[in-house]
């Protein structure tokens, strides 16, 4: 398929990346609570579909049983995000496309979600610097 060092130096940091997550997860006095997210969507008018509820019901009830030092070698927690790949992308998902996998560059999807935070930031410091004039 391609470089077979680079794909395991590629599979190597992202088992380091989840192992680092793994460590903060660990560090939380609580579970991660989906009910709470339900109840914060509600209260500001946003839907949630049921695919995604049971998508992220599924990977909080996983992550709670493996722990999250057992998430890299879970096959439940690897199924379920291969079917929600699936239900997303039909024949465009990496898991049947191979000409999508072979132009993956390995990062989309991976990390800690930011939700535009550093433009925001930027934002409220220049909002903050300029009020203080």
């Amino acid at each position: 398929m391609g470089n077979p060092e680079a794909e395991e130096a590629g599979a190597q940091k992202y088992r380091q990346q989840l192992d680092d997550w793994a460590e903060r997860k660990s560090q939380d006095p609580a579970p991660f609570n989906p009910k709470a997210l339900w109840e914060v969507a509600a209260r500001y008018g946003t839907p949630v579909k049921e695919p995604l509820k049971r998508f992220i019901k599924g990977w909080s009830e996983g992550v709670a049983k493996v722990k999250p030092q057992g998430v890299v070698s879970s096959q439940p927690l690897r199924n379920l995000i291969e079917q929600r790949e699936r239900a997303l992308k039909g024949s465009r998902a990496r898991m049947v496309n191979e000409s999508r996998l072979l132009d993956w560059r390995g990062d989309t999807g991976v990390g800690r979600m930011t939700f535009r935070w550093p433009q925001v930031r930027q934002e409220l410091t220049d909002l903050h610097e300029g009020l203080a004039r």
